[in-house]
This record gives C-alpha cells, structure tokens and sequence, in this order.
C-alpha cells in the first residue's frame, strides 16, 4: 500500500475485514444520508471561502468565514488555504483550512453533526494532531474543531508529542495492514472484528459471514 490516512488507520483498527473489503476487494462504500450532508456542507463552505457565493439560508456557511477571520485567517489564498493534502512517503490528510495568523500556525476540522459535545471530541483531538505533525507544526499552534451549523468551536493547543505519538500509531497500522494485503486474496480471509454498533452501520454488512447477528445466532446453539 501506498499512504495511510487517519480514517483509513481507524477503519482498519475497528475491523480489518471491513478495511479489506474497501481496499483489497475495492467495494464502492455507500454514503449514509450523515455523510452526504457532511460532504454537502463541506462543499458549500470550501466553494464560499474561495468565492463569496453564498446561498440565501447558508448562514452556517457565513459563520464558518466569520470564525476563521477571528482566528485573523482574512483572505483566502493569503491568509489561509482550504482542502489541502499533508503527507509524506508514509501518510498523508487533508485539512479543511490551515493558515497562518502572526507566528502561530492554525489547523481548523469541519463538523457537521446535528448536536457537538461538550468537549472537543477526542478523535479529533487525534486528527487535528496528525495534521499538525505533518504540518510540521509547533508547540501551541492552534487547532480548532468547528461546528458552523451550530456556531460552537472548541480550541486546543498544538502538542508534538502527541502528534508524533499518533504518527507513530498510524505506522504501526499500516505495518499490520500491508501484512494483510500481502497474506490474505480477499476480504473474506482476513479477520473481522464484529461488534453491535459496528456492525449495525458498517457498508459492507451483506458481503460478511461474521457479522453480530451471525454472531449471537451462533452462540445460541
């Protein structure tokens, strides 16, 4: 295999055969109805910061530039770019928005669920500090969760010892990953991980012989 990405990494950790059947067997990955209104989002702010346009109930769109020029990211292409690949030989993302305002590099992820939490959430605590490892970012650069629907964004602190350390997590993934592609043909040779939650969204749920459900009905003989 050629880069691993954050999501990928998880993939592979919450269920290789889940992984396997996307990146071995390559079969297309339906989008929930969540993930299609995330994407949609995701557009409509990325066409607005480059552009301007913006549609007539999009206030959430306008939120997410009036956020970022807080954070002093103004013009775009100056200030700050959106949708940019990070990587090395090894591992790459892209950022919705990272910039620079003074001396601090600014690192900033779109959400769209209907309800943030209280706390920024710990996976994207995770995400924020691979980008910014792979930013070469510094001690106290900012990274920033943002739900424009919401108006709601939480600030944290750059710290490179936790992105080299989730670094080093998604090396050690791909490691075991490519070990898969290299012993098992398909999907159905590699173990899966079954489990309620997991299952019960997983994509590729109709192609699995070791599903929960499968999985209860077995323990019951």
């Amino acid at each position: 295999m050629d880069k691993i990405s954050f999501s990928q990494a998880n993939m592979f950790q919450e269920c290789p055969r889940k992984w396997a059947y996307k990146y071995i067997d390559q079969l297309p990955e339906p989008k929930s109805p969540a993930q299609e209104h995330g994407t949609h989002v995701h557009e409509r702010i990325e066409d607005y910061l480059k552009t301007g346009n913006m549609l007539a109930l999009d206030k959430f769109v306008y939120y997410a530039k009036n956020i970022l020029a807080s954070l002093g990211l103004k013009k775009y292409g100056k200030d700050y770019q959106v949708e940019e690949w990070l990587q090395d030989d090894q591992v790459r993302g892209k950022v919705d928005v990272i910039g620079h305002y003074a001396d601090q590099k600014i690192i900033v992820d779109w959400k769209t669920k209907k309800k943030p939490a209280k706390f920024m959430n710990p996976k994207t605590i995770s995400q924020l500090h691979l980008y910014g490892c792979l930013a070469d970012a510094k001690d106290g650069d900012l990274l920033v969760e943002c739900y424009p629907e919401q108006a709601k964004t939480y600030e944290i602190a750059y710290v490179s010892d936790m992105g080299k350390r989730e670094y080093d997590r998604l090396i050690g993934i791909k490691f075991n990953a490519e070990m898969v592609v290299l012993n098992c043909d398909s999907a159905d040779d590699v173990k899966a991980t079954p489990g309620e939650f997991e299952c019960t969204f997983c994509p590729f749920l109709k192609h699995c012989d070791s599903s929960y459900e499968i999985m209860k009905k077995q323990l019951k003989r």
